[in-house]
């Protein structure tokens, strides 16, 4: 665990940071990062040299950034229940530390979590197709199959949510003190 400075690190410093602390160590080292408020979580993926068995390669350093101590996101809650030593125990079943690291890694695989993600956008997607009805307000020459314009509708409401909720956890929208929404 390290605590830094109060102040703003971006993915790159640490990674960087990450990388440094590998190199000093045979295995490799997961680090938690305190800063202010604010945690991230960092893990490296490591290989055996090609050429010289007794050298590792560090890889890609994969981060879980700005876990809000006080008031965490829930995708953050579930990426740390994931990560439980029990939870890993569970899926996993790893009998050594290399076992445990590929745990580690398939937790933090972003095609995993991106997988998972998109089931479950899909899956309200289903659900909310049976629960809602759109209007076609298109001039009668214009109208489209009935199934089609439902579900066109339905992906425009999806894509317009998202890009709020996008714009919302960049901080790009904010309530002002009457509780409207402020861009």
């Amino acid at each position: 665990a390290i605590e830094l400075k109060v102040g703003n690190y971006s993915r790159t410093d640490l990674a960087q940071i990450t990388r440094e602390i590998n190199k000093l160590f045979l295995m490799p080292v997961m680090i938690l990062f305190k800063q202010g408020h604010y945690l991230s979580l960092s893990i490296i993926n490591r290989r055996l040299h090609k050429r010289d068995r007794n050298k590792d390669v560090l890889e890609k350093v994969t981060l879980i950034k700005d876990i809000n101590i006080e008031s965490p996101h829930r995708g953050h809650i579930e990426i740390l229940f994931e990560l439980s030593f029990q939870e890993l125990s569970r899926k996993f079943a790893f009998k050594n530390f290399v076992e445990l690291h590929h745990a580690w890694q398939e937790v933090f695989d972003s095609s995993v979590l991106n997988k998972k993600f998109y089931q479950e956008l899909f899956n309200w997607y289903l659900w909310a197709k049976t629960q809602v009805r759109f209007p076609q307000i298109r001039p009668e020459k214009d109208k489209i199959n009935e199934e089609v314009h439902q579900s066109e509708s339905l992906i425009r409401l999806l894509t317009r949510l998202l890009f709020c909720w996008f714009m919302k956890e960049k901080g790009l929208v904010f309530r002002n003190i009457d509780g409207a929404a402020v861009i």
